[in-house]
């Protein structure tokens, strides 16, 4: 597939540490692809450190997908993890270069009929094992990638992306993300409101602190 960028979700909070961390700054590949005990001798890079991303900002793979019975889609999960209360939600378009280690891997083998999740109590290791493998194995090259051959297509990447390649694409309202999620459109004018709303939440707790001292 030819594209020169994806797209990652994340907090403000975790924005403003990517963009003015001096010593860490950029986007880094933090959370393991496949956490350590999971899958059958699967190589080192396995559980290397990777971002997550998108390969477009609201893909249809995510947005009208759903896994078992949950009622959320991938999607809201995906902004769920990114979200704080009233407080935007970053999207961040991040620029790749032939040098970045930028995979594919589809998430979609997580809808194997016997696989609930990798708590021990619900999912037997051995599923859980078996799962994780074809989740690696599904793992190629960005530029190898044929649009559409997975049912869930998640962008790995095994490098840092540097502040200087990261453009802050938008900044969704806090108030505004179950439209976001559901349709694709906010109020970008949400964002001073929501701003205020937690000035105002800030002064009722600093009052009720204050009067029970």
């Amino acid at each position: 597939m030819l594209t020169d960028h994806f797209y990652h979700y994340t907090s403000l909070n975790a924005a403003r540490d990517i963009f003015e961390n001096e010593t860490r700054g950029g986007l880094r590949p933090i959370r393991r692809f496949i956490y350590l005990g999971h899958g059958n001798a699967l190589p080192d890079k396995a559980h290397s450190g990777a971002v997550f991303g998108m390969l477009k900002e609201r893909p249809r793979e995510f947005t009208e997908t759903f896994w078992g019975s949950n009622i959320s889609s991938l999607f809201n999960e995906v902004i769920e993890k990114a979200k704080a209360h009233l407080e935007p939600t970053i999207l961040l378009k991040a620029k790749i270069i032939p040098d970045d280690d930028v995979c594919v891997a589809d998430w979609g083998v997580h809808f194997d009929s016997d696989f609930h999740g990798t708590d021990e109590r619900v999912t037997p290791r051995h599923i859980t094992d078996r799962v994780k493998d074809a989740y690696w194995r599904s793992v190629v090259p960005l530029s190898e990638y044929e649009e559409g051959s997975y049912l869930v297509p998640e962008v790995i990447c095994f490098n840092a992306i540097p502040v200087e390649r990261l453009e802050v694409y938008k900044a969704i309202p806090g108030s505004e993300l179950p439209r976001y999620i559901e349709t694709g459109e906010y109020d970008p004018a949400a964002l001073k409101r929501d701003k205020q709303a937690r000035v105002e939440r800030g002064q009722r707790m600093a009052a009720l602190l204050k009067a029970r001292l």
